[in-house]
């Protein structure tokens, strides 16, 4: 997909970015899903619902998860991670910018990565 074809299905979103393993490692995994990150300060929810969504799990699985509001939606394989806090998409996309500069194969290093980055989780308490 593109940026484009997700704003057509998202409706009015402030930014969007290929994220993910597809676009940081080298040679992208094949089997993985397509995830795109979102920045949504208009309430896209019901727009997603309308589109086929659902929305998965929630923040409370992730380490640090009161650093930056998030919510997961899929359909297929296509993941959107959509959160209206700018500041966290910034770190999020500071993440995926350094897991394609050191092309982290492994995914529990891409996690510790994020978790650091996203949520200033200690070095010492990385899975």
């Amino acid at each position: 997909m593109t940026p484009q074809e997700i704003r057509d299905i998202t409706g009015m979103v402030a930014r969007v970015a290929p994220v993910g393993s597809r676009i940081t490692c080298d040679p992208a995994p094949a089997d993985t899903d397509e995830d795109w990150l979102i920045l949504d300060q208009f309430g896209i929810d019901d727009r997603l619902i309308e589109q086929g969504f659902a929305r998965e799990g929630g923040p409370e699985f992730y380490t640090g998860n009161d650093n930056g509001e998030f919510r997961s939606w899929r359909r297929g394989d296509i993941n959107l991670i959509v959160t209206p806090d700018d500041k966290f998409y910034d770190r999020f996309i500071t993440a995926t910018k350094l897991a394609t500069r050191f092309n982290l194969m492994q995914k529990d290093d891409r996690i510790a990565l994020f978790q650091a980055v996203l949520y200033g989780v200690r070095w010492d308490n990385l899975r």
